[in-house]
């Protein structure tokens, strides 16, 4: 048997060290670049607190009644919240004039109930016959407007 030296090319390994390294380089960028957009997104002010199968399966907020009275030209509407984290709301209302909307909550007037409370809301409208509820633009609750 022969005994020697076996002879390593050091070029040869050198490259293969070289992509090893790139390859565990990229690898650790892409981890970290990913850690930091997770957290970005779920941020408290990019992320509702609640999606939109979420807050209808809950029943965020209820419509308890929606009348329209003739003599008043008006709308009467009975909301009850039943869960927090809620800012705004959207009142879709159609009528015999066509569709309105009017918001409710930060920056208004016009104020969200309380958690658990119930509130009502009146609006000036002709013929009211059907009203949507939105929260962040996911409808939870539609219902149509009975005489009162």
């Amino acid at each position: 048997m022969i005994q020697g030296h076996v002879n390593f090319n050091k070029k040869g390994l050198s490259d293969v060290f070289a992509n090893v390294l790139l390859i565990l380089g990229a690898v650790a960028l892409v981890s970290v670049l990913g850690v930091i957009l997770f957290n970005y997104i779920h941020e408290v002010g990019l992320s509702p607190k609640l999606n939109c199968v979420e807050m209808q399966s809950s029943k965020v907020l209820a419509i308890e009644n929606a009348c329209y009275d003739s003599k008043l030209n008006e709308l009467r509407i009975l909301l009850k919240r039943n869960i927090e984290f809620l800012e705004n709301i959207q009142f879709g209302i159609s009528s015999d004039s066509g569709d309105s909307s009017w918001k409710c909550g930060t920056g208004c007037l016009c104020k969200v109930p309380g958690d658990g409370e119930s509130k009502n809301y009146y609006f000036a409208v002709d013929g009211a016959k059907e009203i949507s509820i939105l929260v962040d633009g996911c409808l939870i609750d539609k219902r149509n407007v009975n005489n009162c």
